[in-house]
This record gives structure tokens, sequence and C-alpha cells, in this order.
């Protein structure tokens, strides 16, 4: 399975934020599912999300989503859904309630496929029915999950298998980068990419793609749009589908009074 690590958050991807927290998840913080709005910036390792299940006092995005930019350590991508199997007593997991995923450990197993589990840091026992939990898992980054999924397992005894001949090594990489599918949009091509941060939804920023990152993902340098420094164009990542061809190619000019307008429009930022 391919999974971005820490530091290559793209728009749209789905993603937990840890909040509420002392020590990390175990000493207590939630674990809340979210979607990524926006990419790491140049200089300050945020990134800007939209909570799902957390709602904003004073509105916020679609429905009043609470949207926030938080610290990069404070991320990891959502993990993959997993088949419903029994628990064990003793077994770590993570418990969902009040609105996100609470670290806990099963203490009794009970009928109807649900289970005691101590929350809190082992201070408070609740009942949980088996779709209320999942298997506690820590992202280690760069793909990597402890415990690793089944799938994962496989993966990790194929990569530890020695392939002594550096030749064979360099074919391997070869073959996975040309079954990968050719970029939609090429180095250097003039596109826009679409914003949802509130007060921009919907609207369209003119932009340069500097490079096909894989996965359906671009890197991107906005034209009117600058970094945390106020100095450099801000770069994101962004995937295909907020990305389209610039307008500007296929808009025909009419009139001078036209012109003024696309020009206006440029420097306001983007076009809706």
């Amino acid at each position: 399975m391919s999974l971005p690590s820490s530091s290559s958050f793209a728009k749209g991807d789905a993603v937990e934020i840890l909040r509420h927290s002392g020590p990390g998840l175990r000493g207590g913080g939630v674990l809340y599912p979210a979607t990524v709005l926006r990419s790491p910036a140049r200089v300050k390792k945020l990134i800007f999300v939209e909570y799902l299940t957390l709602t904003a006092d004073g509105g916020g995005g679609p429905g009043g989503r609470l949207r926030e930019y938080v610290e990069l350590d404070r991320a990891r991508p959502a993990p993959p859904r997993e088949l419903h199997e029994p628990f064990r007593v003793g077994e770590e997991v993570d418990a969902y309630r009040g609105d996100g995923w609470h670290f806990g450990e099963i203490r009794e197993i009970r009928e109807g496929s649900k289970y005691l589990v101590a929350v809190g840091g082992g201070s408070e026992e609740a009942e949980f029915g088996r779709w209320e939990l999942r298997r506690h898992r820590e992202w280690r980054g760069d793909g990597v999950w402890s415990p690793p999924f089944a799938g994962d397992e496989k993966q990790e005894k194929s990569s530890t298998m020695e392939l002594k001949p550096h030749k064979i090594k360099l074919k391997i990489r070869l073959s996975k980068r040309t079954s990968l599918p050719p970029p939609e949009f090429g180095k250097g091509n003039t596109v826009e990419v679409s914003s949802d941060e509130k007060g921009y939804e919907g609207s369209w920023f003119s932009a340069i793609v500097i490079d096909y990152i894989g996965n359906d993902k671009y890197l991107v340098e906005y034209l009117t749009l600058k970094a945390e420094d106020e100095i450099e164009p801000l770069r994101e990542e962004a995937y295909s589908r907020y990305i389209r061809p610039s307008l500007l190619i296929f808009q025909p000019v009419v009139s001078s009074s036209s012109t003024k307008l696309m020009l206006g429009t440029m420097r306001d930022g983007g076009l809706g």
C-alpha cells in the first residue's frame, strides 16, 4: 500500500491529527480524522486541515467544520481499513468515541461482539462494540506502521531479501518507474489550482508545474501567492483533481476592455 510520509502530505490526503495531548496518544491524546487543504509550506512545517468531526465556534468550512494550521509532527496518514477480527484480552486498541480515536486496552470480552476497554491512560473503563475499535498502530513515517498491516509484512520480508548483484536492483527500480502512468501535466506547464480555504472556496490560482511526484500528485509553484516569508513564491503538492489547464490559453481576448478585466483577475490571485 502507498501512503505519504509526514513531510509529503498533499491537498486532499486523508489524515489524523493528534489533539488534547500530553505525551502522545497514550498520554490521553485523541486522534481526529481530517483532510489536508494545503500541504506543508516552505518555511513553517505546517499543514492546513479541515476536521471531519469537529466544528468551529465561528463557522469554519462547509457545515461549520473546524479548519486550522497544525504542526506536521501532530499529523499522520489515516490508516487503511481492516477486516473485523476478534480481539484478545490485553491487546492494545484505539477506541472511537467523542468524534475521535482514544488509546485503550482490552480488559474483558463480552457477548454480542462487545468489549470492556480501559481508556484515558487506564483511568476509565467503558464498553465498546467491535465496530468502534481498531488495532492500535504507531506511525513511523515513510510508509511504515508498527505493528505492520498484513500486506506490509509481505513487503517487508521481500524488501529484506538479499540481492547481491547491483544490476538486479537497478532493473527492479526501472520496472516500477515504467509502470507509472504518464503525468497529465508536464513540467513548466501553466495551470490553475483550486482552493478550499475559507473565503476562497471555488477560487482557482495560477501556478506552474514544477514536477510530477507520482501517485497522481504534482509539485506546483503559484504565480500570485507567497510563502510564509512573504518573499518566495508559495509551493505545495496537489492532486490532479484539483488542477486544470490554465484558462488563459483557451480564453480569447476580443477587446481591450476584456484584456483589462483578465489582467485584473490575475492580479487578484486567481480565476473563479
